[in-house]
């Protein structure tokens, strides 16, 4: 027969009371010699019976409320309890109570090493963590497992919604969701029947268009980044905004993602030269290797990138950098990125120094890679070949710059020739 756990069946008063005086007033055995389950009492318990057994497979008691005064129903309530609890053993599942919060903290300990694998991104660990946290905000703090249903998530989308949260980032969460309980089923935390299901939506819902830089504002952006790296007096904070103005730049002119630019080392630009002839940038390019554990896509890609200059600048700022040292290094710790945080932060700044602080809609990081593959659109690059240097399908930019195409159709359609005659005279002058 297994050990009686201390903790739950032998807690004493703390001294208020006689030294050997029992917590539990009342106790009768179940006919079950596996486990050792029974039904108790206790001082506090207002004459409620409890059910308490020991779960040899998970080195745990089970202890749970039963709810009821009545011994010959606490002791058909126990049985019941008891016999579904060794089937859920049975069938692979666990059987003492565990909290939502618990569950998501294994949950994220499992993506982790997902991580580790190079499996998915550090980049999508991160992003996955925020949407648990939308989940534990969604539900009441502590929730048992066990008293989950599949209908607790009906009311998610409107909840998230009155956060100000869109449907398409609302989507993206329910299936993480999803993932969550999938992984959760699958462990034996939670019987396949109690997989969340949410209201239903409407088909086609896109990511909402990101925004880009106008021309005018990069421009502010620049100027501004170029003050603030001036005027900081701390040698540790004018170093700081060097790095990211330049930053700013590279992504600008290589249409790399923030999360791809933070793992860039020196090692991965493979080469920098000019290209002949007068419509090629006189600074040169740079071409950048990016391996596939770096990539959100996780497939390698080769960028080039006109931002020769940069890289020779920061180069010369980190006092020429071994191969392995990350190019957006932190000043005070060269063998880690600076931190997210920061480079939010300092976002901020920059856009409240450029006059942009109050733009609707928000600027972002994101905002740069939009502003390079706009211009570059405009100036007739091929969109396979944009997909490329960008990492992303043609059908995703298809889908997200064809307000850019259509410009550039209007322009198209609607060129008029002084010399054609035939059609001019054919068409009416309105004066």
């Amino acid at each position: 027969m297994a050990k009686r756990s201390k903790q739950v069946l032998k807690v004493h008063d703390g001294g208020k009371g006689e030294a050997a005086a029992r917590w539990i007033t009342e106790e009768h055995k179940l006919p079950f010699s596996q486990g050792a389950p029974k039904i108790f009492r206790t001082r506090n318990s207002g004459e409620n019976w409890s059910f308490s057994m020991w779960v040899k497979e998970e080195k745990k008691y089970l202890t749970q409320a039963l709810h009821t005064r009545i011994k010959s129903e606490a002791l058909e309530k126990a049985e019941d309890l008891y016999i579904e609890t060794r089937a859920n053993i049975k069938e692979g599942r666990k059987a003492t109570k565990i909290s939502l919060a618990k569950l998501v903290d294994r949950y994220l300990v499992y993506v982790e090493n997902r991580v580790t694998k190079s499996l998915i991104t550090k980049g999508r660990y991160d992003t996955i963590k925020s949407r648990m946290k939308a989940v534990q905000n969604y539900l009441p703090k502590n929730k048992s497992l066990s008293s989950l249903s599949q209908d607790d998530f009906l009311g998610y989308t409107g909840f998230r919604q009155q956060s100000g949260v869109t449907l398409y980032v609302i989507t993206q969460e329910r299936s993480e969701i999803r993932s969550l309980f999938r992984w959760a089923v699958q462990n034996g935390y939670i019987n396949p029947y109690q997989i969340p299901i949410f209201e239903e939506l409407r088909r086609g819902i896109r990511s909402p268009r990101r925004d880009y830089f106008l021309p005018e504002e990069y421009q502010k952006g620049f100027v501004a980044l170029r003050r603030l790296v001036r005027n900081t007096q701390d040698p540790y904070d004018k170093m700081v905004w060097s790095i990211f103005r330049d930053l700013f730049l590279i992504g600008a002119n290589s249409g790399i993602r923030l999360g791809e630019m933070k793992r860039l080392r020196w090692r991965d630009i493979r080469r920098m030269y000019r290209i002949e002839g007068e419509d090629q940038h006189p600074d040169g390019v740079v071409e950048l290797f990016l391996p596939a554990d770096i990539t959100k896509t996780r497939v390698e890609r080769t960028v080039v990138a006109t931002a020769v200059p940069y890289f020779k600048r920061l180069r010369k700022l980190y006092d020429n950098p071994p191969p392995d040292q990350l190019i957006f290094a932190e000043p005070k710790d060269l063998s880690r990125t600076i931190a997210k945080t920061n480079l939010y932060r300092l976002w901020e700044v920059m856009l409240k120094e450029a006059g942009l602080g109050d733009r609707q809609p928000r600027l972002t990081f994101y905002s740069l890679r939009h502003f390079y593959a706009t211009l570059r659109i405009l100036k007739g690059v091929p969109i396979y070949d944009l997909s490329l240097t960008m990492g992303c399908s043609v059908n995703h930019i298809e889908t997200h710059y064809s307000h850019i195409k259509t410009s550039q159709v209007a322009a198209r359609i609607t060129r008029f020739r002084s010399d054609d005659l035939e059609v001019r005279t054919s068409i009416p002058d309105f004066g």
